[in-house]
């Protein structure tokens, strides 16, 4: 569990923090935890508010991959790669090689957030309101516009992108809610812009739920969005309802084996 005063785990009796300690360089960076990340082989990274760490599990101690600040998000490849922004920097960690390849914002883009596909395309969101495909080969990326057809408005801030099991990428704005674009056709559609007072919808996170089914974190409460029939139902805050969700504000979601999110 990432807080913010350390990292804490937890052995179904009870928790061990590490914190940082400016007298142990195999100490964690920075007690800000901002996400973590397993990868394949069980492999524990963790980005924090002054760059990525793995955890040495055996020794309980971790290593310095990258300072400099707030890692943002994490993601491997199946092709040995650790994908991870900090700050918007969108950098990419070979896991053989141990080799940091960087993408400077000056010359790519300020990168928000990234998603994997089943076939092993690395999407990666940006500031600016677009969708950027890697291109392996070419080490270069290919730019889907998802604001193309939306009028002028004061920021196209994307905060979260997810990979669905229908081939398409839902899109999670700061102030235009919900987009989903197909990767079949790099079409793009928005499905949940506004709330019904038409104030803005800022997304956080998204988790699939059912074979149609996807539950959204947002700052106005939960949305369950049915891919099938295209509808929303609106969890919020209900203040005689001490059984109903206890604030708006939601920034993730997860869902246990037993189908509890």
């Amino acid at each position: 569990m990432g807080t913010k005063d350390g990292l804490d785990k937890f052995d179904g009796y009870t928790f061990k923090a590490f914190r940082h300690d400016e007298d142990d360089s195999t100490s964690i960076g920075s007690n800000f935890l901002k996400s973590i990340y397993e990868i394949e082989s069980g492999v524990l990274y963790v980005g924090t508010n002054n760059g990525l760490y793995r955890y040495n599990d055996s020794i309980e101690n971790f290593t310095t991959l990258k300072t400099g600040g707030e890692v943002r998000d994490i993601k491997e490849d199946s092709s040995n790669n650790l994908w991870y922004i900090i700050s918007t920097q969108l950098y990419r960690y070979d896991l053989k090689t141990g080799e940091h390849h960087a993408y400077p914002r000056n010359k790519y883009f300020d990168a928000t957030s990234i998603c994997i596909t089943k076939d092993n395309e690395v999407w990666v969101s940006t500031a600016g309101g677009l969708l950027e495909k890697y291109d392996a080969a070419k080490d270069s990326f290919t730019v889907y516009d998802v604001f193309a057809k939306t009028p002028a408005i004061s920021s196209k801030w994307i905060e979260r992108i997810y990979y669905t099991s229908h081939n398409t990428i839902f899109i999670g704005t700061s102030i235009h809610g919900v987009k989903v674009f197909d990767i079949d056709s790099k079409q793009y559609r928005d499905i949940l812009t506004y709330n019904a007072d038409r104030t803005a919808i800022f997304v956080r996170d998204f988790i699939q739920t059912d074979t149609d089914e996807y539950w959204i974190a947002t700052e106005s409460g939960i949305f369950i969005y049915n891919m099938k029939n295209d509808s929303f139902i609106n969890l919020k805050k209900q203040y005689n309802d001490p059984y109903s969700i206890s604030d708006n504000a939601v920034y993730t979601l997860c869902k246990d084996r037993e189908g509890g999110i």
